[in-house]
């Protein structure tokens, strides 16, 4: 009729092109790409690499050599703890997501278990609170600097 009409029922055209072929993608994508496979794979995956980032603190208690000298207490294994907390954090609850054994034992109430899902869970909140707060800190600074700028009377 008009010259909007046309171009209305232009767009409502390309929209309903768009969605069916996004739904033609989506479809695609869940029976092809998601198979049962693809996601043992992605849970081994993620249980191999969550082990992996806890490997460095288990090394190092390891090979300490005031391990048992000083009644299971060691400077040592603590530096290295604390050290490797968040890495370990991470890892700790990336294997807790995959693996059904550490599943059962947490919903079970074991105790060690229960600690060690709270400090990793502690030392990777905290780990992130510091990294946000560490990158947003310069930027807050330059954007208070500005709104000082625009708020200080000419």
């Amino acid at each position: 009729m008009s010259f909007f009409s046309d171009i209305g029922s232009f767009f409502k055209k390309v929209g309903k092109g768009i969605k069916r072929g996004g739904e033609i993608a989506y479809k695609g994508v869940k029976n092809n790409v998601f198979t049962d496979k693809v996601a043992k794979g992605i849970k081994s995956a993620v249980n191999t690499i969550g082990r992996g980032l806890q490997a460095p603190a288990k090394f190092i208690k390891k090979i300490d050599p005031l391990k048992g000298k000083l009644g299971g207490f060691s400077p040592i294994s603590l530096a290295g703890d604390i050290a490797l907390a968040l890495p370990s954090g991470i890892g700790y609850l990336g294997q807790l997501s995959t693996d059904r054994k550490l599943q059962n034992k947490l919903a079970s109430g074991d105790l060690n278990t229960i600690l060690d899902t709270g400090f990793s869970g502690l030392a990777v909140g905290g780990g992130l609170g510091n990294a946000f707060k560490s990158a947003l800190k310069p930027a807050s600074r330059k954007l208070s600097g500005k709104l000082a700028k625009a708020l200080r009377p000419t």
